[in-house]
């Protein structure tokens, strides 16, 4: 019975103490106190990919192939978006003068043009000399050109080699400071042209066959990107022996720094935004892969038409495209589709003039953009 006495309160005491340490060591609820969270489970990003009518993977697969040949952006690469200063009316009229005035001795001469002398005609400014020099510019987009109309597409014309005529736009540029390049701003060869023209004599015979101009395109460089598009380009026009008639300057300045940045597209994330394009113009019957030819595919900042408003220079992919068959007539496009994860503004807003094809555009965009 002793043993049975002092066995309960040693029981009891050793479960008091194990209560008391258990009831120390729990978390204190006062106001100091942390609660533990459990881990936080990170769920990837849910990507939904959209699923083509039959007949496209084809395409796709095309398209893909096509952009990665060429230079394109790396997937979720950051690139900068820079914004367009706005174009001002009466700064452009100066702007315009003075550069006509500036070139004229070498363009065609005659008298001199001042601000005051240009009259409004839609959204552009004409003006005209006495030795048929001909300035014009676009509200929207401060095109500006300067043109010999007189002696352009006229006479004959030395035949010049590419590098040839290349250096003398490229030092009729520079010397008449036909655009102010930024610090990160380059000129490049884009294209060498030439004009042709034949006739027919009266013994219905066509004439000799005559070289009248050479037009030298110089594209624009922004960095490491360039820029695509009707837009950001500097065209000169030469005939005779080289001299300079005229030149149009489609050139949107920018502000240096960047004013945001996007994560770009890589080539797959592209071409399924090109297809979905082309599912909006052909819908559920696709052409066949055999009809359906990629020119070219490029990527850069795009810059619009001189008649279209533009207030930032963003990534995109241009693919140039021709459909040919027997059950439908010829097509040329380019599709142009965002090179960013998001928009600024709409690329190229042509919904209405293209009657519910949105962004697929009907002409090269490298070509001239002509009245």
């Amino acid at each position: 019975m002793k043993y049975r006495v002092l066995l309960v309160p040693a029981i009891s005491a050793g479960l008091f103490a194990f209560w008391l340490l258990l009831w120390q060591s729990r978390p204190f609820q006062g106001a100091s106190a942390q609660a533990v969270l459990p881990p936080r489970i990170v769920k990837p990003p849910i990507t939904i990919q959209p699923v083509f009518p039959a007949g496209y993977e084809a395409l796709l697969q095309k398209i893909q192939a096509a952009i990665q040949q060429g230079p394109h952006f790396s997937q979720d690469e950051s690139l900068p978006v820079y914004r367009v200063k706005p174009v001002e009316p009466q700064q452009l009229r100066e702007q315009a003068a003075a550069l006509a005035n500036r070139t004229l001795a070498r363009i065609g001469g005659g008298q001199p043009f001042s601000a005051t002398a240009f009259t409004l005609d839609g959204n552009r400014l004409v003006a005209r000399n006495d030795k048929g020099v001909l300035v014009r510019t676009y509200l929207p987009s401060g095109f500006l050109s300067v043109v010999n109309q007189e002696q352009l597409f006229r006479g004959r014309c030395l035949p010049l080699s590419d590098s040839q005529a290349a250096d003398i736009a490229r030092k009729f540029v520079a010397g008449n400071k036909i655009v102010a390049l930024l610090a990160n701003e380059s000129l490049t060869l884009a294209d060498v042209w030439r004009v042709r023209s034949q006739g027919m004599l009266a013994s219905k015979q066509t004439s000799e066959r005559v070289l009248n101009n050479i037009i030298v395109i110089l594209g624009r460089q922004l960095g490491d990107k360039a820029v695509i598009g009707p837009g950001g380009r500097v065209v000169t026009f030469l005939g005779g022996s080289g001299e300079v008639l005229g030149f149009e300057r489609n050139w949107r300045e920018i502000d240096p720094a960047a004013v945001d940045k996007v994560r770009a597209k890589g080539p797959v994330a592209a071409a399924r935004a090109v297809v979905a394009e082309l599912a909006r113009v052909f819908g559920p019957r696709p052409p066949s892969a055999q009809a359906f030819h990629i020119r070219r595919a490029e990527c850069g900042y795009f810059a619009a038409s001189k008649r279209k408003a533009q207030k930032f220079l963003q990534p995109a992919y241009a693919v140039h495209i021709e459909v040919e068959g027997e059950k439908m007539p010829h097509i040329a496009q380019v599709i142009v589709v965002s090179g960013g994860d998001r928009l600024l503004e709409p690329l190229a807003p042509v919904a209405a003039e293209l009657k519910g094809q949105p962004r697929a555009v009907r002409v090269p965009l490298t070509t001239r953009d002509d009245d």
